[in-house]
């Protein structure tokens, strides 16, 4: 695990201070309140494969690995 407080002042502050994009309420599926749902948040932290492209931030994309 990262922590801000280990890193170098100026990529710290590059990350506090980076622009969030902005979520409409749009549905992505239907189904019932988000509050009975079960979610599941599945990340890769940024994790490819030598011969992959970089990834662009602010891009929701995903890849397989």
């Amino acid at each position: 695990m990262a922590h801000l407080s280990d890193m170098p002042e100026k990529q710290r502050n590059m990350i506090v201070n980076q622009d969030l994009p902005d979520y409409d309420d749009t549905t992505c599926a239907d189904g019932p309140a988000l509050n009975e749902r079960k979610v599941a948040i599945i990340t890769t932290a940024g994790l490819h494969r030598r011969e992959d492209k970089e990834f662009t931030p602010g891009v929701g994309e995903y890849r397989i690995i």
